[in-house]
């Protein structure tokens, strides 16, 4: 041991362990971090160098793609609400985050239909839509693009959940050939047949995924009680489902109760359920609370995370507002570069 540390200087195993561990805690941007801080800390001359760079690399890849599935669904999200150019957003970084070709076809492939797609094509209720009540993007229509003719039902669902953050891609593919078929129509915007087929699987037994999406067709419906109550049900059965947590945040906010959904995102935090994601929503809770000062501390501790261009976007205007604006401008120059 004494020797490998010799070899590769203790920096890079310690940034190796460390990006491990974050990886497997969901923390997906402090893993990428520490990857990369262990690539710059490798000594390349040393004979087993090829075989710990490719390590470091697969691992690194595997937090990028984490990061761009977790973007794909806050594009999803905010397309329901009707805010296509923070969705464009979140799309180019999930481009730009994923290593795995099918991540990055769905990603390319939500912005080819958010950009095809006119803006009265968006739900009525999408203003107010909760993460994941959107039908789907690119797979929304009812007779979709050609890609989707080329494709199986199984292929089609097993290319939606890829994105799905932590265990859940694997946990949906686990979940039956009914399950698919009513989550395939509920991306089609077939709600009724979804929920239908959704009932029935749920009288044979519960679970956090199943309680999830029919608290999303829920939403859709306009019944924002029902979809609180499977959101709270769902996260009883697993309270580590990441999908539930934000879609309660969004919840709470759509019904202006910010105090309950500081106090979820704080816990999210302590918990290490999506931290960056809840610290960029608890930023934005806290402007809604009338909480400048705290969101200011709140948006300053994205900078070094993929979230840092979003939360400089939102920390230069507060900056400005209380007379720092030397701090301001080093955030534009700095994250802003080249933007219009």
């Amino acid at each position: 041991m004494t020797i490998f540390k010799r070899m590769f200087g203790r920096d890079c195993r310690y940034y190796m362990d460390k990006g491990a561990t974050s990886l497997q805690a969901e923390r997906y941007a402090e893993a990428r971090d520490a990857f990369a801080e262990a690539l710059e800390k490798l000594d390349r001359t040393a004979p087993e160098a090829a075989a710990l760079e490719l390590e470091i690399r697969t691992k690194a890849a595997v937090a990028g793609n984490r990061l761009a599935a977790l973007n794909i669904e806050e594009a999803r999200y905010l397309m329901g609400c009707g805010e296509r150019t923070k969705a464009s957003e979140h799309l180019d970084l999930a481009v730009a985050l994923a290593e795995d070709g099918t991540i990055r076809e769905m990603a390319e492939q939500l912005h080819a239909d958010l950009s095809s797609k006119q803006p009265e094509m968006e739900p009525n209720h999408a203003k107010n839509a909760c993460a994941g009540c959107t039908p789907g993007g690119a797979e929304s229509a009812e007779d979709n693009e050609v890609a989707d003719d080329q494709l199986s039902a199984a292929d089609r669902f097993h290319l939606l959940v890829q994105p799905l953050p932590g265990n859940l891609a694997e946990r949906y593919e686990h979940l039956g050939e009914k399950f698919a078929s009513g989550y395939l129509l509920a991306n089609s915007g077939k709600n009724d047949t979804a929920l239908a087929l959704f009932t029935e699987l749920q009288a044979a037994g519960e679970n956090d995924i199943l309680l999830y999406e029919i608290a999303l067709l829920r939403h859709r419906e306009g019944d924002l009680a029902a979809c609180d109550e499977l959101l709270r049900r769902a996260l009883v059965l697993n309270g580590a489902n990441p999908l539930c947590h934000v879609a309660l945040v969004h919840l709470l906010t759509e019904t202006d109760r910010f105090e309950e959904a500081r106090k979820h995102l704080e816990a999210m935090i302590t918990q290490e359920i999506l931290p960056d994601q809840a610290r960029m929503m608890l930023g934005d809770v806290y402007l809604e609370l009338g909480d400048e000062s705290k969101a200011v501390a709140t948006y300053s501790e994205l900078l070094q995370s993929p979230f840092g261009r979003e939360a400089a976007g939102k920390l230069i205007p507060l900056l400005e507002k209380c007379g720092r604006s030397e701090e301001a401008a080093y955030l534009h120059k700095r994250f802003m570069k080249g933007c219009c």
